[in-house]
């Protein structure tokens, strides 16, 4: 029997209540498909690739919520088109329908999401990272700020590299007041292998040193500079003549006198310069102290009246042609000791004491001790 006729139970048939029916025959719908209902669930949603996607130009065309369970597509082209949410797209991310939405899975490890704010194919500008004022310029074409231009016109061109080839006149003078460096050069007669500040080499107006707007001296009409020697001393001249010689070691030597007008500070020793030192065992016991000026404390053994002692001084500082000079500064009888002070050789000395009383004394008299500086010749 053919055609569209069912077959009776009875006959060996399903019957028409059996189509599409538990425990019966599956039919088609009008496509020779089978109908939704009657795909078993473990099908329905099954992963199917359906090929390429560009992030950048959305093709094929995705839309948010819509596609069909299971559909993924690989991306081709990089993008941030919006789908559910997600606008971040790499090569090599999935795009998937999961029946509701559009999932993302990353394809590349430890992806980054942004670069300075943005997203996809990303271009940066110098402002993106704070470079917005940088010049891409080339070490040897940089040009200078306008103050460090302005600063750098105020100096003298070195001829030769760093040595000067001679006097680098420039500057003015107004008044006493230095305006401006009136000669800087270099003086390879006289002084070979120095550097000067020069008033002016052949004579002219004198001009003054400020420092934080107080004048602090002047140099003089004609010839007189500062000379900065190759150990770096400093030497003031007059004349091209030396006046003040400031050497390496900070001494300093003074063409002529060395004189203060102060009313309080005088000349001499400032601290730093002194120390002290106890005599032990007896007044005739040696003592070391290897500064210029200080104090000495006498043992207060019995000095018999009239009777003289002498101790030995050991001091550095003090020179075979020194001045060794005295003074009683206290603890003994008032005018009962007279004193004398002498260099005994290079580093060596001694200190006499005489009792001028009529009785003995046992006193631990204090005695202040200065080194002068002196020659021969």
């Amino acid at each position: 029997m053919f055609g569209a006729s069912i077959l009776p139970v009875a006959n060996g048939g399903t019957g028409a209540a059996t189509l599409g029916g538990a425990n019966g025959v599956a039919t088609l719908d009008g496509g020779g498909k089978l109908t939704a209902a009657q795909i078993p669930a473990s099908l329905v949603g099954a992963v199917q690739y359906q090929g390429t996607w560009n992030a950048t130009t959305n093709a094929p065309a995705l839309v948010s919520s819509t596609g069909t369970k299971g559909f993924y597509y690989k991306v081709s082209v990089a993008g941030a088109t919006a789908i559910d949410g997600v606008s971040q797209w790499n090569i090599g991310d999935t795009i998937i329908f999961d029946g509701a939405t559009w999932d993302k899975i990353d394809g590349v490890a430890n992806e980054v999401i942004t670069v300075a704010g943005r997203f996809g194919n990303v271009v940066l500008a110098k402002a993106d990272v704070g470079l917005g004022n940088v010049d891409n310029t080339s070490d040897v074409n940089k040009p200078v700020s306008t103050a460090q231009a302005a600063a750098d016109a105020l100096r003298a061109l070195l001829a030769g590299g760093n040595a000067f080839t001679g006097a680098q006149a420039f500057g003015t003078t107004t008044g006493s007041q230095w305006n401006g460096l009136y000669q800087f050069g270099y003086n390879g007669g006289s002084r070979t292998g120095t550097e000067f500040i020069d008033s002016n080499a052949t004579g002219g107006t004198a001009f003054g040193f400020t420092v934080n707007g107080a004048a602090i001296g002047s140099f003089g009409a004609t010839n007189t500079k500062f000379v900065i020697n190759a150990v770096l001393g400093l030497t003031l001249q007059s004349g091209n003549a030396d006046t003040i010689v400031l050497d390496t070691s900070h001494n300093a030597t003074f063409q002529g006198a060395a004189v203060s007008i102060s009313p309080t500070a005088g000349v001499g020793y400032a601290t730093g310069a002194g120390g002290t030192v106890v005599q032990a065992t007896s007044k005739a016991t040696g003592v070391t102290l290897n500064k210029v000026t200080g104090l000495v404390t006498m043992n207060a053994a019995a000095l018999a009246a009239g009777a003289i002692v002498s101790f030995a001084v050991t001091n550095s500082a003090l020179a075979a042609t020194d001045q060794l000079v005295v003074t009683d500064e206290s603890g003994g009888t008032l005018g009962g000791y007279g004193l004398n002070g002498r260099a005994t050789g290079a580093g060596a000395g001694a200190i006499d004491v005489i009792n001028r009383t009529a009785g003995s004394l046992s006193e631990a008299v204090v005695l202040r001790w200065s080194i002068i500086k002196s020659v021969n010749a």
